[in-house]
């Protein structure tokens, strides 16, 4: 899923004297007139507060359309002229570093060594044809790196888009947590018979790749339908949101994010990110 809306600017509210902080309502209609949003979305401007940007209130929008949601944070002058999108960064703080900070890396599933000195996370959704792509390419290409990354995968469903994702991650998190070491495998039969699930057929077709990939079926069939894993499923979600995660597959080594999935930007990655 693409981002809605994609913009880091300042915009003036009045070009007049300085104003008591405007309105979120006010907000809301300038900027759907700055940016020509569609009539058929719906915005709205949460409540603003003191921001860590000194001078500058904070709060966020939403804006919600046919294909999505997306939430935007926004930034308002005191003095109720200016205001601005996007995410204000503190140069003193490490860009990576900070991404990482934000990933549970440890008691998750994962392959490769735990003290590799790459870690790739991957944030995807099974049902995600280019999320299919992603995982075969690699498949492909990362052998010569085994040893020295460890890969972990989480769950993103785009459930607004595809319609057995979110079973699709309940099940895999069901594996994470039975079977861990299986958890890999599993995420590979369900890619390679992607092609073959909907929505009808999903829970039969997710419990008999369970049961080939060695799942004790009662444990596994237990999980899923009572949804004991959806937490988890949940956690990696709001992880992702915390990230900045707004589509799949989105990859991320030792925090930096590859623009996209090919091989070339991964290879990029992985070698910028080996020095």
């Amino acid at each position: 899923m693409n981002r809605l809306l994609r913009l880091f600017c300042i915009i003036t509210i009045s070009a007049g004297a300085a104003l008591a902080a405007p309105s979120p309502n006010d907000i809301a209609k300038h900027a759907r007139k700055s940016f020509s949003l569609s009539p058929l979305w719906k915005v709205n401007i949460s409540p603003l507060k003191k921001s860590e940007l000194p001078g500058f209130l904070s709060g966020t929008m939403s804006i919600v359309a046919p294909e999505g949601k997306q939430d935007q944070p926004i930034y308002v002058s005191e003095d109720g002229q200016w205001y601005f999108l996007g995410t204000p960064h503190n140069i003193a703080v490490d860009p990576d570093k900070d991404r990482v900070s934000k990933m549970k890396l440890t008691g998750v599933p994962g392959t490769g060594p735990a003290n590799a000195a790459l870690t790739m996370v991957e944030y995807s959704d099974l049902q995600c044809p280019h999320c299919k792509h992603s995982h075969d390419i690699l498949k492909e290409k990362l052998g010569p790196y085994k040893g020295k990354i460890r890969r972990i995968f989480k769950n993103f469903p785009l459930r607004n888009m595809h319609k057995w994702a979110n079973a699709g991650a309940v099940a895999l998190a069901c594996v994470g947590k039975i079977a861990p070491k299986q958890a890999a495998a599993f995420k590979s039969h369900v890619f390679a018979a992607q092609g073959d699930i909907n929505e009808k057929n999903a829970d039969s077709k997710l419990k008999a790749i369970a049961l080939k990939t060695g799942l004790p079926e009662k444990s596994f069939n237990q999980c899923y339908d009572k949804k004991e894993s959806q937490a988890l499923v949940e956690a990696d979600i709001a992880e992702g949101d915390r990230l900045g995660v707004r589509g799949t597959p989105s990859i991320f080594i030792n925090g930096r994010r590859v623009r996209g999935y090919t091989w070339a930007e991964v290879e990029a990655t992985l070698k910028a990110m080996s020095k």
